[in-house]
């Protein structure tokens, strides 16, 4: 009798009972010495299949007691058989042909002969019955409790063996406690996805990975059930998940079509360190796998625990996706990784201090809806930090110190938090870093003196309350490609040094400040500049003629200034744009003139104070003719965003307000 659920498996599969155990199961009958052969043969074959012993062991710990009643038996009549002749003729043996001869046996005798012949055979089948028994209940204990791979799993099995095989082997990879207790539970569950995988692995699988190998199951077990329960069948990219390779194969080589439409390599600095080989992919030279990438590929669900049988994983990488849930205890118990990535997800709950046992991380990135307080001292241990990402999380409180002594930080993004106190001088120490953003917080004071930073290609703390003029010192970032210092409380000059030196410039942002004085005539010396943002100011004067020199600008911004003169009949901004439409918003202003040869572009969104009788400008092109005698002073303000908003600036007109 088979359990409730291994029998149902066999009947699925159409299996049937061996021939010589539907023997044993049918109507009694007198056994002799072929029988007693094949009931131990067929007895060895089935323990063999559900016992770890070998079946000369199995058929002599499970059926000695009955092979001993049955020889007994046997003896016993051989011995009374020779004592006696054969009735009615018949001969058993060439021993009895000798006794055919002799007088036939009293009357007393037979009745006893018949008597105890029918004694020995109750004997025989009582014992058979015993040893069948006791059969049944060690076959179903093997199946209940996880066993360790037969020895002789290399043979032929049947599907249903190889179900027990591959979980015996599944368990004896898992740790003890929680997590193979909890998998021990799932895999009862038909809709689970632990029984799906090991389901898939034991009958659908075409690599028929071998049970003996426990490493190689585990491994191929786990990342089966991470995609059952993330969602796999609704991925972007099924990176050959499920497929009959090896599960190195699992990927999909270089992941760059995303990237394809930047010209630039600034936004993908920001956004993560690398794209290649999307899926599983293992360490060079052997069948282990280091990394699993499934970043901005509609990973859903909930992580789960099998994840800790990838323990020589390196780098998890699930940026933009939709997990869910607490952040997993398990994740602390995988003390190889140095790069996890799990930006932009639906994680909920505290932030775990079980990281900090993570000690070899690189890279870090938790954006998600952690419960609202200050950053966690125990990140504090992370010293091998070089990329950490802690945005739009609320947290509160300060800046810590501690950060100061991540001596090999590059990347460092706290934007979208409500950050209070000071931009800690001892950010300034981390000459190695190339990103810092701090975007989007309640920072108060002035701005530190980064100078000694010589890989610095951004720098963003708009959105904040700093007060005070540009330090100088930024001029010495000669890296830098982006500068982000909007809605703050700046004021004073833009210092001609910070135009002049930062030739590698694209995207400099100094709108909604308290800027003075005119426009510097240096920033046509960035041959780069694309986006230049000055509206919402106090600056006076012209439009430089030296702004015509810069090639590759497509975005230009001086509305809400108090700016006087014509537009220079040589500045053209860039045609089709490869990511915004180019725009030159310039009203709110005191410009004059016919602005026309403009409207060779048709792609350039125009708007200028080209509304009222007379107007002040003449546009025969414009997205918005504004009247600034109607007072309208517009100011630039905050709000948050989607993550490829935070990068650049929205198009949205009215978060941006670009409207008269």
């Amino acid at each position: 009798k088979l359990s409730s659920s291994s029998a149902k498996a066999a009947e699925a599969l159409d299996e049937k009972p061996p021939k010589q155990l539907k023997a044993l199961t049918g109507a009694p009958r007198t056994r002799d010495n072929d029988d007693d052969a094949a009931v131990g043969a067929t007895m060895e074959a089935e323990t063999k299949h559900f016992s770890p012993m070998s079946g000369e062991q199995a058929t002599e710990s499970f059926l000695a007691p009955t092979e001993r009643a049955a020889r007994s038996e046997a003896d016993l009549i051989r011995q009374i058989a020779r004592s006696a002749p054969v009735v009615e003729g018949v001969v058993t043996n060439e021993d009895e042909k000798e006794d055919v001869a002799k007088a036939s046996l009293p009357s007393y005798l037979k009745r006893h002969q018949v008597a105890f012949f029918a004694l020995t055979l109750f004997v025989a089948f009582s014992g058979l019955a015993i040893g069948i028994a006791t059969l049944v209940v060690v076959t179903k204990n093997q199946q209940a409790v996880p066993q360790p791979p037969s020895p002789q799993a290399s043979s032929p099995q049947p599907p249903l063996g190889r179900y027990a095989s591959l979980r015996a082997a599944v368990m004896s990879a898992l740790p003890n406690g929680g997590v193979g207790m909890n998998t021990s539970r799932a895999l009862e569950d038909e809709s689970s996805p632990q029984r799906r995988a090991l389901q898939w692995l034991s009958y659908v699988d075409g690599l028929r990975v071998d049970p003996n190998n426990v490493r190689g199951v585990a491994q191929r077990f786990a990342l089966a059930v991470f995609y059952f329960s993330t969602g796999g069948e609704n991925w972007s990219n099924d990176c050959n998940f499920l497929s009959s390779v090896h599960e190195c194969s699992w990927n999909q080589g270089d992941d760059d079509a995303f990237w394809q439409t930047l010209d630039d390599d600034f936004y993908a600095a920001y956004v993560a360190e690398s794209f290649n080989f999307l899926g599983a992919v293992c360490t060079e030279g052997d069948e282990i796998v280091d990394s699993l990438n499934l970043a901005n590929n509609y990973v859903t669900g909930m992580l789960p625990e099998e994840m800790i049988l990838l323990k020589d994983l390196k780098k998890l990488d699930l940026w933009a996706g939709q997990v869910e849930g607490t952040l997993p205890s398990f994740l602390g118990r995988l003390s190889k990784l140095q790069y996890l990535d799990l930006d932009w997800n639906k994680f909920t709950g505290p932030m775990p201090s079980f990281l900090s046992q993570l000690t070899d991380l690189k890279l870090l990135g938790l954006s998600n809806k952690f419960d609202q307080g200050p950053i966690p001292s125990f990140l504090s241990k992370l010293t091998k930090l070089e990329q950490l990402f802690l945005h739009e999380q609320d947290l509160t409180g300060t800046i810590p110190d501690f950060f100061s002594g991540f001596t090999g930080l590059t990347e460092l993004a706290l934007f979208g938090n409500k950050l209070v106190g000071t931009i800690p001088t001892g950010l300034t120490d981390l000459s190695k870093l190339s990103w810092l953003d701090l975007f989007e917080n309640e920072l108060t004071g002035t701005i530190p003196e980064f100078e000694n930073h010589p890989d610095m290609i951004a720098f963003r703390i708009s959105g904040n309350h700093l007060t005070g003029s540009i330090p100088n010192s930024l001029a010495n970032l000669t890296s830098l490609k982006a500068l982000f210092l909007a809605g703050n409380e700046l004021s004073g000059t833009i210092p001609k040094m910070v135009a002049s030196n930062l030739v590698d410039m694209a995207y400099f942002w100094l709108a909604d400040n308290g800027f003075i004085g005119s426009i510097p005539t240096e920033f046509g010396m960035m041959p780069n500049l694309r986006h230049l943002h000055l509206f919402g100011n106090k600056l006076t004067g012209t439009i430089p003629e030296s702004l015509s020199n810069l090639t590759k600008l497509d975005v230009l911004t001086l509305h809400i200034n108090q700016l006087t003169g014509t537009v220079p009949q040589m500045l053209q901004l860039v045609e089709d744009s490869e990511i915004y439409v180019g725009r030159l918003w310039i009203q709110n202003n005191s410009f004059t003139g016919d602005i026309s040869f403009l409207c060779t572009n048709t792609t350039l969104d125009i708007r200028a104070d080209c509304a009222g009788n007379p107007s002040e400008v003449l546009c025969s092109c414009c997205a918005d003719c504004c009247n600034d005698d109607t007072g309208r002073t517009d100011k630039y303000t905050k709000k948050s965003s989607d993550h490829v908003d935070l990068m650049f600036e929205s198009t949205d007109d009215e978060r941006w307000l670009a409207h008269c």
